[in-house]
């Protein structure tokens, strides 16, 4: 739903399953995430979703007993598993040789700003690298089959009787963006976005990837009555900041998700928040080499801190939060939290860099060129986040939660 560098880029639901993406943080994001991960979101098909054999999805103990004794008697098992949850967010990035799983210089919706193979990075060490958690393995999927109703917005996979869609949404709730820099954004804190809202009642699954835009100079309103701003040097309102806004918005956001599918005849929903994702500036963002890194850093070189800590912080507090709102429901609401921040803090090799354009030293290196050091090339670290969300739901439903 949203770019830290602004862009213009931005179902039915009888019998089929209708995952929609809502973000509001980068849209490389969004357009790896949905179309990409999108194939195994099928909770019924029989088809083998994992490249390996045998599926694991999580780490199992299983005890198993049975007994006989005459023809009278019938087989008894007790089968006892253990489904242990796995910490995402602490592990170590591994080499993988066998690399991505799909092309991407050939996929249609890759942005040009993220495609950073056609655009001439020399080096392809950064997509020969797996996320390790320390308590689990993640599993790779295949892409599997596909088919594209509309290019910018909505996906349908028939061999999975699924539709995903993406929605633009700067700010999850309602906002009106500005128009030039000397303007303000202007932000409803206690309304949906109109852009997304309408179709909740059709959504089994909503992932919410939200933060990057909130820096912007912005005013803040409830109602009609405005409650502070951002970044409003000479106007008579209070400077807010960005850490209790985000946290009103991700609380409205799941709040008012829950009361309009947990309640009444609400058929339940799982509601997935996606952490705050680092940038990796290094110096001016237009020299050459402010991010020109083509190795992961290792564990204890890069730390967590300022604003990647405080907005992971709060997006977890929130689903734990709701989580406990959601008991009060019969209904199934399923919550969670997609955790990427410390794992992409550590990929300071994934950006586009000066790759953003098509062979950006054709005429030579110059001291000066543009960087794009927070979005994500395609393919590349993304992927992780798919696999890691495509795994959080497969332990669901193997828990039986």
């Amino acid at each position: 739903m949203g770019l830290t560098n602004p862009s213009e880029e931005q179902p039915q639901c009888l019998s089929k399953k209708l995952i929609s993406f809502t973000f509001c943080s980068l849209l490389s994001i969004a357009l790896i995430q949905f179309h990409f991960s999108a194939t195994p979101f099928s909770f019924s098909s029989t088809e083998q979703l994992l490249r390996n054999k045998p599926v694991a999805v999580s780490t199992t103990i299983t005890t198993t007993t049975s007994s006989s004794s005459s023809s009278s008697s019938s087989k008894e098992e007790e089968r006892a598993k253990v489904q242990i949850a796995c910490d995402y967010n602490n592990g170590k990035w591994i080499p993988d040789k066998l690399g991505p799983i799909y092309n991407g210089t050939n996929c249609g919706i890759v942005t040009n700003y993220q495609d950073c193979m056609t655009n001439g990075r020399p080096d392809l060490v950064y997509l020969h690298w797996k996320w390790k958690p320390n308590q689990c393995n993640i599993p790779s999927y295949n892409t599997g089959d596909k088919k594209i109703h509309d290019k910018f917005r909505r996906w349908h996979f028939p061999s999975h009787n699924l539709n995903v869609s993406i929605y633009w949404s700067p700010f999850l709730v309602r906002g009106i963006e500005r128009r030039r820099f000397k303007d303000y954004c202007r932000l409803y804190l206690d309304s949906l976005d109109e852009q997304w809202a309408p179709d909740l009642d059709q959504m089994d699954m909503i992932v919410i990837s939200f933060g990057h835009w909130l820096p912007q100079p912005s005013l803040y309103f409830f109602g009609d009555s405005a409650q502070g701003c951002h970044k409003c040097t000479g106007l008579n309102y209070t400077e807010a900041g960005i850490y209790g806004v985000f946290q009103k918005i991700i609380k409205t956001t799941i709040d008012k998700v829950i009361d309009g599918r947990g309640g009444g005849d609400g058929k339940g929903i799982d509601v997935i928040v996606t952490t705050f994702s680092p940038h990796h500036f290094e110096g001016e963002w237009d020299k050459f080499g402010a991010c020109s890194r083509t190795q992961p850093f290792k564990e204890g070189e890069k730390r967590l801190e300022g604003m990647e800590v405080e907005m992971r912080r709060i997006a977890v507090a929130e689903v734990e939060a709701a989580k406990m709102k959601a008991k009060e429901f019969r209904k199934r609401i399923r919550l969670g939290v997609l955790d990427v921040t410390k794992l992409s803090l550590m990929r300071g090799d994934g950006h586009p860099g000066p790759y953003r354009v098509a062979n950006p030293f054709a005429n030579g290196v110059k001291e000066r060129v543009k960087n794009d050091c927070t979005h994500w090339c395609v393919l590349g670290l993304v992927d992780t986040w798919n696999e890691i969300l495509l795994d959080i739901i497969n332990r669901w439903e193997n828990n039986g939660f």
